[in-house]
This record gives structure tokens, sequence and C-alpha cells, in this order.
């Protein structure tokens, strides 16, 4: 694993999200699942949208989501 990788990995272990084995990973305190933020931002919503849709919801949040997407993707988290 290279270093961007562990402080990726670093950076979603310290974020809101609740890891969860399956792709039921959600984002603590919202219940909104990241799936669903990464399939939004997939069909190209932006930030300033999906903060507005989702009170409570940071660009810290949106950035972990899409860390924590990569990551699962090459099955590091």
């Amino acid at each position: 694993m290279n270093l961007l990788d562990v402080t990726w990995e670093r950076e979603v272990r310290q974020s809101s999200i609740v890891i969860l084995p399956c792709d039921d990973s959600y984002l603590k305190g919202s219940d909104i699942k990241v799936s669903a933020i990464i399939h939004q931002l997939a069909f190209g919503e932006g930030f300033g949208k999906l903060m507005h849709q989702y009170p409570g919801l940071t660009e810290a949040d949106l950035r972990a989501c899409m860390l924590f997407s990569y990551l699962r993707a090459i099955q590091k988290v």
C-alpha cells in the first residue's frame, strides 16, 4: 500500500462514515448511505446541490465518501 492510500484510509476512518462489510455503509448521524452520495456524484450532482439536499452534509463528508468508494474498490476498507 502506498503512502497516499494510507493517508486516505486514515482520513476515511476518522470521518463520520460507519463502515459496514457490505454496501450499506452510511454517514453517522444522518443515515445517508455512502452509495447514494456516490451515485448522485457520478450522475453529475455538485457538492453544493448535495449539501442543500442533505442538510448537515459537509464537503469533508463528500470527500470521505469519494475516498471510501475508491478504497472499497481496491479492497483496502
